[in-house]
């Protein structure tokens, strides 16, 4: 006999997939807000090629960014992406000097031939800030008590008055956030190349809002669940332009 709890036990615990994505909108031009409290900004650095650079240079680079990391403390995750693309947008490197300058035309007229063979790795940083509820020291949890212990209590109580409240944690965070990012950022200048990508250009919160529009029109009776099929030797079909 087929036990229908154990049949449908995936089923009934599988989660819907608009509560794996954890990015709620945007607050300005760089930060995302998190479903949990958080902010977060992502950063898209570029490093140096470490070809035919010595030992004692690298360590130097090491070094130079594990000390722009101190900056961020316990309420801070960074976390780091790399992704593949293939076919990349090549641009020509131009030289004043005649041979350097057919040089570089050569190689990039090979390169181009290449196609799909050649990728390429986009490096990206997340740093997220956790709300001060959320630290993991107690001092950052209980400073909004400290600060004013009679205007908490009176916050708790008041719905406008929890709104202003948040939006002023919002506000402090936000700055926190903006800091440590932009002294990251100046520290790494000579060897990360990093730059404070806008949300226009942020493609994770782009793709979050159309995934969390689209899976909006399914109901609680509703369970989605994604698959990944993977097949060789694809039928392919020409495209024609007029």
């Amino acid at each position: 006999m087929v036990d229908l709890k154990t049949l449908f036990k995936d089923n009934a615990d599988s989660r819907a997939f608009s509560s794996l994505i954890n990015l709620l909108g945007p607050v300005d031009n760089h930060a995302v807000q998190t479903k949990d409290g958080g902010l977060l900004l992502v950063v898209a650095i570029r490093g140096d090629d470490p070809e035919c650079r010595e030992e004692q240079s690298l360590d130097s680079v090491a070094n130079t960014c594990r000390s722009a990391l101190s900056v961020f403390g316990e309420r801070f995750v960074v976390n780091s992406f790399l992704l593949k693309r293939s076919n990349p947008a090549l641009e020509p490197v131009h030289f004043r000097n005649r041979v350097a300058e057919e040089a570089s035309k050569n190689r990039h007229a090979l390169l181009l031939q290449k196609g799909t063979a050649l990728y390429v790795y986009d490096a990206f940083l997340t740093i997220t800030i956790k709300p001060e509820w959320k630290s993991p020291r107690a001092a950052d949890r209980l400073a909004s008590f400290w600060r004013n212990p009679f205007e908490t209590f009176k916050t708790a109580l008041g719905t406008q008055t929890r709104i202003r409240s948040l939006e002023a944690e919002v506000t402090r965070s936000l700055r926190l956030l903006h800091q440590a990012t932009n002294s990251f950022i100046e520290q790494t200048a000579d060897c990360l190349h990093a730059k404070l990508l806008p949300k226009e250009e942020q493609s994770l919160d782009s793709v979050a809002n159309t995934c969390r529009s689209a899976l909006s029109v399914f109901g609680e009776r509703f369970v989605v669940n994604s698959f990944l099929l993977k097949r060789s030797n694809p039928a392919l079909e020409p495209v024609h332009f007029r």
